[in-house]
């Protein structure tokens, strides 16, 4: 939550799951049910966003539509090749999609 109050952008999240609330973490995709869940949703009806390859992993299997942005740890050939459903270059992208 620090994070994301940090970027001033907490406001745009309805529920926030940690990889410490699940079993098992990243690229298992336990995190994304849970979340799916506290929404009342399907997995499947959610978009994962991610900087990373694990973050694809993790919504790839829980039948989720990925989104991956590029960062210093992750750049756009590494995201291509986990395979995500689309790749933004910022996250205000995201809101273009939707």
């Amino acid at each position: 939550m620090d994070i994301l109050a940090y970027f001033g952008i907490s406001e745009l999240f309805d529920v926030v799951v940690s990889g410490y609330e699940v079993k098992r973490h990243k690229p298992a995709p336990n995190i994304v049910p849970e979340a799916a869940k506290r929404l009342r949703m399907e997995p499947r009806q959610c978009i994962v966003v991610g900087d990373g390859s694990v973050d694809v992993q993790a919504g790839k299997r829980a039948g989720s539509f990925t989104t991956a942005v590029p960062s210093n740890t992750y750049n756009r050939k590494q995201l291509r090749s986990a395979k995500t459903t689309i790749i933004v270059e910022e996250l205000d992208a995201i809101q273009k999609i939707l």
